[in-house]
């Protein structure tokens, strides 16, 4: 496992949040749990979205609170710098790069009557591969993660309940 923590050093002003952002990453080749905590520090002023993230081999995710109320926001999906609110209902896929296939998966979501709340997508290549992060309103059960993974150009799909 890695871990990178920016800024490396913070200092805290009483009545401000201060935000570190962190970086876990699974080295090994299975899947791999970590529990997060911060030492030293009195626990009712510490808040961690989630504390016990599970990755798949060679996974990392990136996170980071934002403004007063300590919204939390997916920042880095792998590879891929993304921004997006986080929601109860999160789905991540990895597609081609190329027209279509934002409206291909819009469509196919929309005629399973699911609802798109936040998207974001990033590439690193122009015509290589992209993530695609949707918050949906509604858990999505497997049978329409199975439609999405047979949409053409559609690399890999994950669905996260937070």
């Amino acid at each position: 496992m890695r871990l990178s923590v920016e800024p490396r050093r913070a200092v805290a002003t009483p009545g401000t949040p201060t935000t570190l952002g962190v970086v876990v990453t699974n080295g090994s080749d299975v899947i791999s749990g970590y529990v997060l905590r911060v030492l030293g520090a009195d626990p009712s002023w510490v808040e961690i979205e989630d504390p016990s993230p599970r990755l798949f081999p060679g996974e990392s995710v990136s996170g980071t609170t934002i403004g007063r109320d300590n919204r939390s926001w997916l920042i880095a999906v792998g590879a891929y710098q993304v921004e997006i609110e986080l929601g109860d209902n999160m789905l991540v896929m990895l597609n081609d790069d190329r027209p279509g296939m934002i409206g291909a998966v819009g469509n196919l979501l929309g005629s399973e009557d699911v609802n798109i709340a936040n998207m974001n997508v990033s590439r690193n290549e122009r015509g290589e591969a992209a993530a695609m992060v949707l918050s949906v309103d509604n858990e999505l059960d497997g049978r329409v993660l199975d439609l999405l993974r047979e949409v053409d150009g559609v690399r890999s799909v994950r669905f996260v309940a937070l």
